[in-house]
């Protein structure tokens, strides 16, 4: 995921300066790729405390976890080795790995 900015008192800024708990809305509102949209979008729904989500978008933006979403009735993939479950999302199961 790339980081986007944002504009601050300071300058301009990476949006990751913001808390946690703000992170995933500023983020959506910057219009990312439609794929980190969708990721994210899925995020919000797994994980609907905003703390909880920013400090998982955090972990992703920094490049220190990725999410995967997981549809097991349309995938014949298994669940990925090492993923934690964030939560349910419509069909599915959304993994921080």
């Amino acid at each position: 995921m790339k980081i986007p900015n944002i504009n601050t008192k300071k300058g301009v800024e990476p949006v990751t300066v913001l808390p946690d708990d703000m992170l995933v809305e500023a983020y959506l509102f910057l219009r990312p790729s439609a794929e980190d949209m969708e990721l994210v979008r899925l995020l919000q729904y797994a994980e609907p405390d905003a703390k909880k989500a920013g400090a998982i978008l955090r972990r992703c933006l920094e490049g220190k976890a990725r999410l995967i979403p997981f549809y097991p009735g349309i995938s014949n993939k298994k669940e990925p080795n090492g993923a934690k479950v964030v939560g349910s999302i419509i069909d599915g199961v959304l993994y921080i790995v």
